[in-house]
C-alpha cells in the first residue's frame, strides 16, 4: 500500500464537490446551486444530491476546509488480486495537520 500526492484542488466558493464526470451539466449545476443558496447548505457541512428519480448519488457536497484555497489531493493505491494496483482511497486534506 502506498500513499501519493495525485493533485491540488483550487477552492473559491468555499466548497467542493464530489460527482461522476459524466454527471457534469447544467441540471448538475442547477441542483448545487439549490443546495447552496436555496436549501440553507451554508448553515450545514456537507450535503447529499439526489438523482431526479429521487435516488442518492448524484454528488456530494461539502464545505472545504478552512473556506477558500488549494488543498492536497492524495490516492492509496494497493495491489488488487487479479486487477493489479488500484486507487483504493482519496483524501482531500482540507485542514493539514501538524
Amino acid at each position: 500500500m502506498r500513499r501519493e500526492l495525485i493533485g491540488k484542488v483550487g477552492v473559491d466558493s468555499g466548497k467542493l464537490i464530489i460527482t461522476d464526470p459524466v454527471r457534469i451539466n447544467q441540471n448538475l449545476v442547477d441542483e448545487v446551486q439549490e443546495s447552496m443558496y436555496q436549501s440553507g447548505f451554508n448553515n450545514k457541512s456537507f450535503d447529499q444530491l439526489h438523482y431526479n428519480t429521487g435516488h442518492p448519488g448524484l454528488a456530494v457536497i461539502f464545505s472545504s476546509g478552512l473556506g477558500d484555497g488549494v488543498y492536497n489531493v492524495y490516492a492509496t493505491f494497493e495491489d488488487i488480486p487479479d486487477w493489479g494496483e488500484r486507487i483504493t482511497k482519496v483524501e482531500i486534506e482540507l485542514i493539514q495537520e501538524d
